[in-house]
């Protein structure tokens, strides 16, 4: 590769249109290193000669005397000559340093016909290609180092609506993005950097401006390319207009968000109601447990009312009998006090009432449903052991579900046990303070779980039971509400000698 000071430095002899039409075809490359000659001068007899206006307008030396070719200064390497102009010929051949070489006219001739063949062919290719570019749908954009567009296709200005003396010579990011300055991340980051930084297509996802204003999603990639000295100077960028399909696919991702939202109330719905219809399952066998629990102390009520209605009647009250009419209203007050209690907590758990978390101590929560289950579990000769933790946190949940959590488990045992003339229910909570949980296990000594079905168990409408004694909801609610109090639920052991149920839930820890 010759550098700019070893170029061969031609002159031309004749100054007609074709030695014009040369000087300026060569002229498009002088600045480029690249070049292996160069014409620096031209001579004709005429000043007026068209290759010599050319010339003087170029910086070419001109002369009316090819002689001065041969001057040293000059630095002549070689002389075309495009004259035919035997004499001429005849004169350069005798009078040339012998380190000046030249070609005659019939040479010259030849010399400009190949450039013409080679230009007319390289139009016919550009041509060509041009029009397979302008014929391809999607954008296609040349562009130099400095962020100039030397090139666009059709189809890329007629979908922004430009047109070519809008965008050749104008910066990328002032043309696309109407902005003086280059795109910059991590807002808008600039592909054209990406491919140079890592010399490698690059592809990206832009939003550029019509003509107009109006903004448009396009899908670009970045082709990186490289001169002769390997260094990256252009850049072709392919461009697809993705707008329709991006607002398309933000419609059915909106679509499919709002379906979700709307199948998520659905499903919320039909849990609140499987709640609510569990509960009042619940509520059914509760009332009939209650009926006989109530039994008990309002019959023990109308018998001491009676009997203080008589004693009075006999209007003998002595200090004993006063005595004894006292012990009994302290009775009839216990076993109402009693009836009170047990009424308050059924209708607290019948009453359907929204979702509202509070805090609450899970010792006392498991008494109340002992309560209302105190008669059930006489019923089924069932013993309660209760092994609870006293110093434990305190829990952040609705006490409804969770009260309606024990009472469908409690059931669930007692029915585990109904075969043994006996059974024992052991009741009992405990806090780990590495996980910060509550932990609740509810104990049988039932006939167990068995191994195909433990699997199952918390699936709706599964159920051991005989038909007409349950549709397999009970579980499925419980595992639902547990869920709902970002707590866990499975079953710990199970066997022939009973199932441990093992509950736990985040503990509340008040902000100080």
């Amino acid at each position: 590769m010759n550098n700019y000071n070893d170029v061969l430095k031609i002159g031309i002899i004749g100054g007609d249109e074709i030695t014009r039409d040369l000087i300026l075809k060569a002229y498009r490359h002088y600045k480029t290193k690249h070049i292996s000659a160069q014409i620096t001068a031209v001579a004709d007899p005429n000043e007026d000669a068209p290759a010599m206006i050319v010339g003087r307008e170029l910086g070419i030396f001109t002369t009316t005397d090819y002689h001065d070719f041969y001057k040293p200064e000059i630095g002549i390497n070689q002389i075309f000559i495009f004259t035919p102009d035997d004499k001429i010929l005849e004169d350069v051949i005798n009078t040339r340093p012998p380190d000046i070489c030249f070609v005659a006219h019939p040479g010259s001739l030849l010399f400009w016909d190949m450039i013409q063949h080679d230009e007319k062919r390289i139009t016919t290719q550009r041509d060509e290609l041009e029009t397979i570019i302008n014929g391809i749908r999607d954008g296609i954009v040349v562009i130099d180092d400095n962020y100039k567009i030397v090139q666009a296709n059709k189809p890329l200005l007629e979908r922004m609506g430009f047109s070519e003396d809008d965008v050749v010579g104008r910066n990328c990011h002032e043309v696309f993005h109407h902005s003086l300055a280059p795109c910059r991340p991590p807002e808008h980051p600039c592909p054209l950097e990406s491919a140079r930084k890592l010399d490698e297509p690059v592809r990206a996802i832009h939003t550029h401006q019509t003509l107009e204003g109006e903004e448009r999603i396009i899908d670009l990639t970045i082709h990186p390319f490289k001169d002769l000295d390997g260094k990256i100077n252009r850049f072709v960028e392919i461009t697809r207009d993705i707008t329709e399909r991006y607002k398309a696919r933000e419609e059915m991702t909106r679509r499919l968000e709002k379906a979700v939202e709307e199948r998520t109330q659905q499903l919320e719905e039909t849990h609140r109601k499987l709640i609510q219809q569990d509960k009042m399952t619940s509520l059914g066998k509760l009332s009939a447990s209650v009926v006989h629990e109530l039994n008990n102390p309002l019959s023990g009520i109308l018998t001491f009312n009676r009997l203080i209605r008589r004693t009075i009647m006999e209007k003998y009250l002595s200090a004993d009998v006063m005595m004894t009419i006292i012990d009994q209203l302290k009775l009839m007050e216990t076993e109402t006090v009693r009836c009170s209690k047990i009424v308050s907590n059924l209708l607290a758990f019948a009453r359907q009432s929204k979702v509202e978390p509070e805090v609450a101590d899970i010792n006392e929560l498991i008494e109340k449903v002992l309560d209302l289950n105190a008669h059930h579990l006489s019923l089924h000769h069932i013993e309660i052991i209760k092994e609870y933790q006293q110093k434990i946190p305190r829990l952040y949940c609705d006490l409804n579900q969770i009260q309606q959590v024990m009472i469908n488990l409690i059931f669930n045992a007692t029915e585990s046990m109904s075969e043994t003339k006996t059974g024992q229910l052991i009741l009992s909570t405990d806090y780990d303070e590495k996980e910060d949980l509550i932990e609740i296990r509810i104990k049988d000594t039932g006939s167990g779980i068995s191994e195909s079905d433990l699997p199952h168990i918390f699936e709706p409408f599964f159920t051991t039971k005989h038909e007409g004694k349950g549709v397999g909801l009970g579980l499925s609610v419980v595992y639902g509400i547990i869920k709902e109090h970002r707590g866990q639920i499975d079953v710990e052991k199970t066997g022939p000698s009973g199932t441990t149920f093992l509950i736990r839930l985040p503990a509340y820890h008040p902000q100080s």
